[in-house]
C-alpha cells in the first residue's frame, strides 16, 4: 500500500510523508466458509516513515 500521511495516526501529527507498507490476510476456510482471518501489516515500518520522514532502504 502506498499513501500520503495526511492525518493523525499512532500519535503522530500529519507529516505529508509518502508511506509504503505491505500487508496480508491469512484465512482459514472450513466447509467453504471463512472461519478465521488474520491481518498482518508492517506497522513498525509505517511508524518509522510517518515519524521521521525516513524512507525504506
Amino acid at each position: 500500500m502506498t499513501a500520503i500521511h495526511t492525518g493523525d495516526a499512532f500519535g503522530f501529527a500529519a507529516s505529508g510523508n509518502s508511506v509504503d507498507i505491505n500487508g496480508q490476510d491469512i484465512m482459514r476456510i472450513v466447509d467453504g466458509k471463512i472461519t478465521e482471518i488474520y491481518h498482518v501489516e508492517e506497522l513498525l515500518k509505517l511508524a518509522e516513515q510517518i515519524s521521521s520522514g525516513a524512507q525504506p532502504a
